[in-house]
């Protein structure tokens, strides 16, 4: 599994949207309480460019909970929203953990 989290300002409603930051955090948070065990997820955060967390087995709770942490800590401060790198770096991540898994 990879989740693409957008971590610009327009997630925290800088510029005239709604403020769903919070929200997109609890909501991927819950996704990860759900994976299966032996899953691997990998998080991406992108804005003015992404940061690709490394991968994680969901092998025990410590694992899951280490994914759930890494997303609560995100921050939407960016400036530039990079749609298409987040696209094609999650692309690549899901052939690496397809490998993985």
């Amino acid at each position: 599994m990879v989740l693409i989290v957008d971590t610009s300002m327009s997630m925290r409603g800088v510029g005239g949207t709604a403020d769903i930051f919070q929200q997109v955090k609890e909501s991927a948070q819950d996704i990860v309480r759900e994976v299966a065990t032996g899953s691997v997820v990998t998080l991406i955060s992108y804005d003015s460019d992404t940061t690709v967390y490394p991968g994680v087995t969901i092998d025990n709770e410590h694992a899951r909970q280490r994914v759930i942490d890494q997303i609560g800590t995100l921050q939407a401060e960016g400036k530039r929203t990079y749609t298409a790198k987040a696209i094609q770096d999650g692309l690549s991540a899901s052939e690496k953990n397809e490998l993985r898994g």
